[in-house]
Parts: structure tokens; sequence; C-alpha cells
């Protein structure tokens, strides 16, 4: 594999057909389409321009959900696009990029330029691990107020408060990086170590490895901060601007709001209205759990706070409920227990529905 020629017209044939494959889908609702039938064939409502899991149901839940905007998914190459001629790809050196604004993710599959070496290959999947998680610390806000929490503060002071804002930048590569790698090689792994330093160097920093060796330190809270923070937030878009979203912490203990941002990019909700679904499809029986463990921590909040709703209920019940489902990204029991039975395999598929779904929708 290589990269083209500046400027040569190989180069534009392959934009151009690049930009005809991106109005194809989008024309023709393929990405909606394919979705529908995962969603009816009960794998899940998944997004088939990417994997259908990063394995961390948090992630999933705020970095797959709602699915990216139009021009996101794989990036091919000249040979996937049926050219003639060698192998080559649009700028090799960057697998993979999230941009907030038009809320796109693309990657690309470089993998072979890892043949007969000792390197460990960039995957697809890496890739989108990396990208998704970018997308989730921004969709949040936590990226954005992290150097702010008190954990961190306590535990990774050298990457709180103000230091911590400026570090932003680098922080939030070496995190992303870390989701790379599996759930117990990341925090004593020497290559994530190495990609720290490597991105440290390319900011203006006075003493770039002992910074980057900090991080990497601390790489383990900052990962727990992020997840912790992921239970405990709440996204809401704006009904007078649906490009616009407020998201809003709530404190685990007494349902205090914390803190909350506004944000603007070009998403628009999916599914439930004030809530983001977690990916249903190819989770492990161990992501399984820990997704089931979540959903019946919010199941039980939110049956909380519907007890406290009851006819007659005092103002103070009636707050105090207000404040509980703030941290909810449901809006109801039933909508919870109906993700949880299909989770654990206790809701059928209606193959009358499926059938006459498919004729309706021509897909």
């Amino acid at each position: 594999m290589s990269k083209f020629s500046k400027g040569s017209s190989r180069e534009e044939d392959y934009k151009r057909k690049l930009l005809e494959l991106e109005n194809f889908i989008a024309k023709n609702r393929l990405v909606s389409k394919e979705a529908q039938m995962s969603s009816m064939s009960g794998e899940g409502y998944t997004d088939p321009r990417f994997f259908k899991t990063t394995g961390n149901p948090l992630i999933d839940q705020y970095g797959m959900r709602p699915f990216p905007a139009e021009g996101s998914g794989q990036i091919l190459s000249t040979t996937e696009l049926g050219m003639g001629g060698k192998k080559e790809l649009f700028n090799i050196g960057n697998p993979g990029k999230y941009r907030p604004i038009a809320d796109t993710i693309v990657y690309k599959d470089i993998s072979d330029l890892y043949k007969n070496t000792d390197l460990t290959p960039v995957t697809t999947e890496t890739t989108q691990k990396h990208e998704f998680f970018h997308r989730a610390a921004k969709k949040s806000g936590w990226i954005n107020n992290f150097h702010n929490s008190p954990y961190l503060k306590k535990k990774a002071k050298l990457l709180a408060g103000e230091r911590g804002r400026k570090l932003r930048p680098l922080i939030n590569e070496a995190v992303a990086h870390s989701y790379e790698y599996d759930a117990n090689d990341y925090s004593k792994n020497k290559e994530l170590k190495g990609e720290i330093r490597f991105r440290a160097s390319k900011f203006n920093l006075k003493n770039p490895e002992k910074i980057a060796d900090e991080i990497f330190n601390d790489i383990k809270y900052l990962r727990d901060d992020f997840e912790k923070y992921l239970e405990e937030v709440t996204v809401e878009y704006l009904p007078e601007n649906v490009n616009s979203y407020t998201t809003t912490r709530t404190n685990k203990a007494n349902g205090g709001e914390i803190q909350s941002a506004l944000d603007e990019f070009g998403i628009k909700p999916i599914g439930e209205t004030s809530s983001f679904k977690m990916a249903m499809a190819v989770l492990s029986p161990e992501q399984k759990l820990k997704k089931i463990k979540l959903l019946k921590k919010y199941f039980d909040r939110m049956n909380r706070a519907e007890s406290l709703q009851k006819p007659g209920a005092a103002l103070g019940d009636l707050s105090e409920a207000a404040k509980i489902k703030k941290g909810i990204p449901y809006s109801s029991t039933k909508s919870i227990q109906k993700e949880l039975d299909q989770l654990q395999g206790t809701e059928k598929l209606d193959l009358n529905l499926l059938a006459r779904l498919r004729k309706e929708l021509n897909i």
C-alpha cells in the first residue's frame, strides 16, 4: 500500500469515486435500512458502517448513539473501490478521525503497512475504539470537565485543576489510545507508554517525556473517572434547536446537579427521546453482565423516582423524583425493563411483523 502523488489525476479520480459512494449511500438511505434490518432480526439497532460494539457499554451508549452523521464510516482504498493499478489510500498516516462539529467518524484499514514488521498492527477495530472514545468524551462533556473532578484532584493531582485543563489535548489522546488495548493490558503496556510519549513530543511542552509518563502512570484513574462520569451523566436535546444539546451530571448519592455544559454539533437523536440505548449485539457474556448490572442500577433508581410521583405526592417528593430522573438516560422503568428483556433473551422476535416491515420498507 502506498500514498498518492500529490495533485495527481489518479488522486482526483479516487476522491471522485469516494464522493460518489457516499452520495449513493445517502440517497438510498442504506445506513437506516440496514440498521432497521439488524433491529428486526433481533441483533439490535446498530450502525452498519461500524463494528457492533467497542466492548465497553458505556462508550457504546455515548460514543455510538446517536449514529454519527453522513460522511462517516470506512474510507476505502483504490482496490476496494474497483480501481486498477497498485493499492493506494489517501493520507495513510492518519488511520482515523473524529470531527466534533460535523459529528463524523472515519477510519481506514492500514494493516498492510505492518506486514513483515515486529510492530503491533493498527487495525480497523482499534481505530474505531479510539475514535468512539473521542466522541463519547466530547459528547458527554467529560473531556471539557474532567480537570474539575474531585476524584482526580485526589488520585491524580498533577492532571487535575488548571494543569489538567492545559494538558487536555494530550490527555484526550492518551486515554483514547488506552481503550485500544484489552481491559487488563493497558496499564502496564510498553507500547501504550511509547504512544503517549510520541504524542507528547508533538506538543510544545517543556519536558514532554516526563509529562507523558505522569499521564501513563495515572491512566487508570483517568479511565475510572471517565466511566464513573458516563454512569452519572444524562444528555438532552434542546427542542428549539436540534443541533444543540445539554449535558448534566448528577451526583449518584443524592441526585443533585453538579455541572452542565452546552455544546453545538450537527447531531440528531434517534430512538427514545431522552434515552441513548447501548449497543445490543455481539457482546460477550462478560460484557452483557456488565451492561445488565448498569441497567438494573438505572431501574432501581427510576423505580424509586416513580414511587415518589404517586397522585397526591408532596412537593418535596416530586422535587426529589425529578432530581433522581435527571441522572438516568431513560424515561421510565418500562423502557429499562424492555432493554433488560432484550439482553436476557426474554423478548421474542415477531416474524410476521418482520416480514410485513420488510415489504413496507422495501428492504
